[in-house]
């Protein structure tokens, strides 16, 4: 039977061990800095679609803190503002003529307004560099764990 000695290889699994014990703070931080990341991407698309009459919407993305549910962590970006879905999904324009909405009135569509779909947009643009970000990050967290 051959043998393989690999040098080094022992600290390498040391250095694993030691991540893998650390991971979860790191873990947070990461998160915590990607979400803050979308945030940013989802302001700058509503601001490069005009989609701005007050800042409010600009500061409307959200996200809180990483949390681990099971084995996986897990970070929620969402906009708090009332009627961002109405932006992000888009909506039917409708007027009612002659009574009221309650008391029976006629209901007359006008049209469509379009969906602008900013986080949608902002999640796409994060996900075409996301797996080489982790990626890198793992290998820098490897390498400055071996040190």
């Amino acid at each position: 039977m051959s043998s393989v000695i690999v040098i080094g290889a022992d600290e390498y699994i040391k250095a694993l061990d030691q991540i893998e014990r650390e991971l979860p703070q790191e873990v947070e931080k990461k998160l915590d800095r990607k979400a803050k990341e979308l945030e940013n991407l989802i302001s700058e698309d509503i601001e490069r679609q005009g989609l701005i009459r007050t800042k409010h919407l600009l500061k409307a993305p959200k996200h809180r803190k990483p949390v681990k549910i099971g084995k996986t962590f897990e970070v929620e970006v969402k906009l708090n503002e009332p009627h961002a879905h109405l932006i992000e999904e888009g909506h039917e324009l409708v007027k009612y003529v002659g009574a009221k909405k309650k008391n029976g009135g006629k209901k007359v569509h006008l049209g469509r307004v379009k969906a602008f779909r900013p986080i949608q947009n902002a999640r796409d643009k994060m996900n075409l560099t996301y797996e080489k970000d982790i990626q890198n990050w793992i290998y820098h967290m490897i390498e400055y764990r071996l040190r």
